[in-house]
């Protein structure tokens, strides 16, 4: 059983991903205007979603994914649940394959990345069709699918560095 001084420890290990994933969060919720008619939300949630899951996914448990999923759901906009439904996937599945994932190159893991930022995009996509009963245009996915591609190396830095600063991360456990 964990002392009071541990537990706050652990505790106070949690709070820098929170606030990181609050403030990718509210990013995440802006649409950034690139030129006249297009607007991207970079899904920057995503990102962080999948670097805690492989590298410290004791520090983003699933009620925390679940959160933030329908805080997202709720500032732009997209039915509740949607976002939670396709983070909290993307979280399972990520931590089933973590052992495999974390022996990986940062370009393996970038590859990986895009075939989930791919994917979580069609899924919601086909999601928000069917409880709309209209599915807008593929081809819309494309600007933020792209976005998150090119900036997943950048938020990955970011983390990186946050991660240092909490200390060890937890070891892959079989």
């Amino acid at each position: 059983m964990l002392t009071l001084s541990e537990r706050l420890r652990k505790l106070g290990g949690a709070v820098p991903p929170m606030l990181l994933l609050a403030a990718l969060l509210l990013l995440n919720a802006s649409a950034l205007p690139i030129g006249d008619s297009i607007k991207v939300q970079v899904p920057l949630l995503l990102i962080a979603v999948f670097y805690w899951s492989v590298y410290r996914p004791a520090l983003v448990p699933l009620w925390l994914v679940f959160l933030f999923g329908v805080l997202l759901d709720f500032l732009t906009g997209v039915p509740l649940g949607l976002s939670a439904f396709v983070l909290m996937a993307v979280t399972l599945i990520v931590r089933d394959q973590r052992i495999l994932l974390m022996g990986q190159t940062f370009a393996t893991l970038w590859f990986v990345f895009a075939l989930f930022c791919a994917g979580t995009a069609l899924l919601k996509w086909f999601l928000f069709g069917l409880v709309h009963w209209n599915w807008g245009s593929i081809g819309a996915l494309w600007p933020d699918m792209i976005a998150g591609i090119l900036l997943y190396p950048l938020v990955c830095l970011v983390l990186n560095l946050a991660s240092r600063f909490m200390g060890e991360p937890a070891k892959a456990r079989g």
